[in-house]
Order: structure tokens, then sequence, then C-alpha cells
């Protein structure tokens, strides 16, 4: 007499095989363990929203700070590298570029040395 068994063999293999973008095997898991390599590798930091403004010379330019309390928060605008002080660079320019009430950057009208990466910084971490 032969006997039959009721339970289905497993089809599934019983680790994972992780392989490199050529095929090599870099990593097997067993079932029910995670792997480290998976499990570990950094996604990267957020990514950052960036606009990019064109403009005429001579045409006024608004730059906002992107930040939905902008208005309340201490921001410094930075020119590159430089801090742009708010007080200096109203004198500096003769009133063509300030901050203004809403911490928006305003360059009444630019000129070709405007031309730059500007970014924002908050005093508070955000």
């Amino acid at each position: 007499m032969i006997g039959y068994c009721q339970v289905e063999c497993v089809t599934k293999a019983a680790v994972m095989q992780y392989t490199d973008i050529n095929g090599k095997v870099v990593e097997i898991v067993e079932k029910g363990r995670k792997s480290l390599r998976r499990e570990t590798i950094p996604t990267g930091p957020p990514k950052v929203a960036r606009t990019a403004v064109y403009a005429s010379i001579g045409s006024r330019v608004i730059l906002q700070c992107p930040h939905k309390d902008a208005r309340t928060l201490a921001i410094r605008w930075q020119n590159g590298s430089i801090l742009i002080d708010e007080l200096t660079i109203n004198i500096e320019t003769k009133g063509r570029v300030y901050v203004d009430f809403n911490n928006q950057l305003v360059i009444k009208a630019a000129w070709k040395y405007d031309r730059n990466t500007y970014r924002w910084a908050s005093s508070s971490r955000v």
C-alpha cells in the first residue's frame, strides 16, 4: 500500500538571495530574517525644493521663503555663501535691494551682477 502526503510541498525557497545589478549574489537571507544590506541602506537626505527665477535686466524680482511660517520666522537671506544683512544691503544698494516686512528679498531693478544662488536660513530649526 502506498500512502500520499496530504500537505502540499514547499515550492518557495527557504532563503532569499539578493543580487547586484550584474546578477551576482551579494547576500543570502533565511526565511523569516531581515536583510542587513536592504534594511540599512540609507535613502539619502530629503530632496531640496528649488525654484529658478529668471528676470530681465531692470525688472523687479521678489524672492519668497517657501516655508509656511516665513512671516513669523527670523529669516536670513544669503547670496551664494555671503549672508545678506538687511540694513547694510538697503544702504549699499541705495534702496534697490531690501528685505520687506514679509521676509521677502526684493530687488527693485535687477542688474547683471545680481545673478546668483539665493537661499534663506532660519535661526530656529525648520
